[in-house]
C-alpha cells in the first residue's frame, strides 16, 4: 500500500508552483501549517529530502526535482481519470452535451434528435447553438460531448460530415439589386454587410465579412434572414435558412463576379470516444445516417 497521498502530492506540486510554503498554502486554501505537515510526511515516506531552504526560498533538490516530474504525470492521470468518471456517470444517466454550429442544416439535426428520441425516450440532451470557434471552444473545455462545427480540433476525434454553402442574398428592392449584370467585391464595400457574431472568446472570426464599410452584428442566422429580408443589408447565408424566401422571391442572390456561393467544411468532432456512452453514440450514428440537404439555388 502507498505510504503517499495524492492530495499530498498536490501539495507538493503548489510548493514548487507556487514559490514557497506559504504561497502555496494560498493557493490550495489551506494554512501554512497543513502544508509543512503534508512535506514532512511526504518525505517521511519516501525516506527522501524533497527541499533545501536557501534563505526563506524552499528549493528542490536534485531528488526532488526528479520526484516532481513523476508526481505530475501522476497527478495529471489522476485529474484525467476524475475527468472520464464524470463523463462514464453522465453517460450511464442518458445525458449527453451537443454543440450545434447555427448553419449546420436544422433538418439533419432534427431527424438526428428524432432517432435518439426514439432509441432513448427518457434521456437528457442539452443542445447549445453556437457560431463559428464558438462551437469547438464548447468542446475544448469539457463543455459538451460532442460537436458539429467547422475548425476541428487537432487533439480531438473528428471526421467530415458535410458541406455547407452559402448564397450572398438581399431584398429585390436594395439598391445592390440593380440591372447590373455582375458586382465586383469593390461594388459591395459601400453597403451595409449583416453578420454573426462569433460566440468564441478566445479567438473571434470574421467569416465572411467583406470588409463593407459599415456593418451590423447579430447573434444568430435567424435574425440576420430577418433583417437582410427587410432590406437593412446584404449577407452571406447558408442556403438552407434563404431556400424558401429565394424561391418566393423575397430575396434574390446577389449576381457576384468573384464567387456566387461559398462552402465550408463541417466536421462531428467527439471530446472522448471512449466516454461517450450508448447514447452519445447513438447521435452520433444518427447524424451519420441522416440525410445531407442538397440544395441547388442558381
Amino acid at each position: 500500500m502507498s505510504k503517499v497521498t495524492l492530495e499530498q502530492w498536490r501539495m507538493f506540486r503548489a510548493v514548487v508552483e507556487n514559490g514557497g510554503f506559504n504561497q502555496a498554502a494560498d493557493a490550495v486554501n489551506k494554512s501554512p501549517s497543513t502544508i509543512h505537515h503534508a512535506i514532512q510526511k511526504l518525505e517521511s515516506g519516501l525516506d527522501l529530502r524533497l527541499f533545501k531552504m536557501i534563505g526563506r526560498q524552499a528549493t528542490l533538490t536534485q531528488a526532488g526535482e526528479l520526484v516532481l516530474r513523476r508526481a505530475s504525470h501522476l497527478l495529471d492521470e489522476a485529474d484525467k481519470l476524475e475527468v472520464l468518471s464524470h463523463r462514464l456517470r453522465s453517460s450511464q444517466d442518458g445525458r449527453v452535451r451537443i454543440a450545434v454550429d447555427q448553419v449546420f442544416p436544422r433538418l439533419r439535426l432534427h431527424q438526428a434528435l428524432t432517432a435518439v428520441s426514439d432509441a432513448f425516450p427518457n434521456a437528457n440532451i442539452d443542445v447549445f447553438e453556437s457560431t463559428l470557434s464558438g462551437t469547438t471552444e464548447l468542446l475544448k473545455q469539457g463543455e459538451v460531448d460532442i460537436a458539429i462545427g467547422a475548425y476541428p480540433i487537432a487533439d480531438r476525434y473528428s471526421e467530415e460530415i458535410d458541406y455547407i454553402d452559402f448564397l450572398a442574398v438581399v431584398n429585390p428592392e436594395h439598391a445592390l439589386n440593380s440591372n447590373k449584370a455582375s458586382l465586383a467585391m469593390e461594388d459591395l464595400v459601400p453597403y451595409r454587410q449583416i453578420v454573426v457574431r462569433d460566440s468564441g472568446n478566445e479567438r473571434k472570426l470574421d467569416h465572411g465579412w467583406l470588409g463593407a464599410n459599415q456593418r451590423w452584428t447579430v447573434d444568430n442566422v435567424d435574425t440576420s434572414v430577418q433583417l437582410v429580408s427587410l432590406g437593412f443589408g446584404y449577407a452571406w447565408l447558408p442556403t438552407e435558412a434563404v431556400k424558401d424566401k429565394v424561391e418566393k422571391g423575397e430575396l434574390v442572390p446577389l449576381p457576384l463576379s468573384f464567387n456566387h456561393t461559398k462552402t465550408s467544411q463541417f466536421y462531428l468532432m467527439i471530446n472522448d470516444l471512449e466516454a461517450l456512452g450508448e447514447l452519445g453514440h447513438c447521435f452520433v450514428e444518427a447524424i451519420r445516417l441522416s440525410n445531407p440537404i442538397k440544395d441547388n439555388l442558381e
